[in-house]
């Protein structure tokens, strides 16, 4: 049945498959191995060149999910833009639609991904803060002293 498809639906497969592959998500393996920021530049940036199909961009936004992580990066939220605004010039009116809708969900998500990146990072910072604290109040109490330094008085404090 593929056999009179011909290359076309072997582009569509293809795109399909590196648009998974790409996307992955935070549980994948693959993804968490691989999926450095430097790569979701590329790729994203690979995607914006080429000429997307109706059927192309209707499998980018069915596989929005997969890939929504990677938008927390400014360069390739661009690249889904100019996607998008390729997509426009030539859509049909239906299309059109699903393109706008599609660029709403990327303007919402973008904020929200990076206001979690932040959050993410602040949390880590407090338990990198608070694993410090711990290891000095363990010290504290068995015994070892720490001494603080102030370099401007040229004084030493003995703690605990």
């Amino acid at each position: 049945m593929r056999e009179g498809l011909g290359k076309g639906y072997d582009g569509d497969i293809a795109f399909a498959s590196a648009l998974e592959g790409f996307g992955g998500g935070h549980n994948d393996p693959i993804s968490v191995a691989f999926g450095d920021i430097r790569q979701w530049e590329c790729i994203s940036y690979c995607l914006s060149q080429l000429a997307f199909t109706e059927k192309g961009l209707k499998k980018l936004i069915e596989l929005s999910k997969t890939y929504e992580h990677t938008l927390v990066e400014d360069s390739v939220m661009d690249h889904f833009k100019s996607i998008l605004s390729k997509g426009k010039k030539f859509a049909k009116p239906e299309l059109k639609t699903c393109l706008k809708e599609f660029e709403e969900k990327l303007h919402k998500v973008h904020p929200e991904k990076k206001e979690q990146e932040v959050t993410a990072r602040n949390a880590q910072a407090h338990q990198e803060k608070m694993g410090s604290l711990e290891t000095f109040t363990s010290s504290c109490s068995s015994g070892v002293e720490g001494v603080e330094v102030d370099s401007n008085e040229g004084t030493a404090t003995t703690l605990c």
